[in-house]
């Protein structure tokens, strides 16, 4: 049979201890041995957020597995870690040939990140201090002063109308008579 090149990744819940976390590891590690595959390297990442929250936890701990091995040995693998207890998530991936060499080429290529540098007396915007926030020694005028006063004098009349209306539906409920209901009717 072929042999082909895999990438596990598997998330555990951090709800569970680190005793328990790296017993999981060992396991998956354990199988991957006793299928005949080869493990190259286990990445443990760390905890990371989660892009989504999984069993109300918006974190993980996730781990990663590169290993080869038989196309039949990742149902072994991937069955030991539905029962195994602490895994959230886990997806196996075939690396491919040519994917494998992109790769490799794109991490030596790939400087890591820095931080710019600030040029010295540039203002730091960690402070709090917004460079878009209102001043304060400016007064603040209501232009709209006038047109307050122009829509109250418009919700006068409106009141009155409803007060009428409210007052016509008193008296047309006063003016129908009671009807006494009688005792003796069943």
């Amino acid at each position: 049979m072929q042999i082909n090149k895999y990438e596990l990744m598997t998330i555990i819940s951090t709800g569970v201890s680190e005793a328990v976390r790296d017993k999981a590891i060992a396991r998956v590690e354990e199988v991957i041995a006793k299928t005949g595959s080869t493990l190259e390297k286990t990445d443990k990442w760390g905890v990371r957020k989660l892009a989504y929250p999984i069993n109300y936890r918006n974190d993980g701990f996730y781990v990663l597995f590169t290993f080869k091995g038989q196309p039949t040995a990742i149902a072994e693998i991937e069955r030991i870690i539905r029962i195994t207890d602490g895994y959230v998530r886990f997806m196996t991936t075939k690396l491919d040939e040519v994917a494998i060499e992109k790769s490799n080429k794109r991490r030596s290529t790939v400087k890591p990140r820095q931080k710019p540098k600030r040029p010295p007396g540039a203002p730091s915007h960690t402070s709090g201090s917004r460079p878009h926030a209102p001043r304060a020694d400016k007064p603040k005028t209501d232009t709209r002063a006038d047109t307050r006063a122009d829509t109250k004098a418009q919700t006068k009349p409106t009141e009155k109308k409803a007060e009428a209306k409210v007052d016509t539906k008193a008296d047309t409920k006063a003016e129908k008579p009671k009807v006494e209901k009688s005792k003796n009717l069943k």
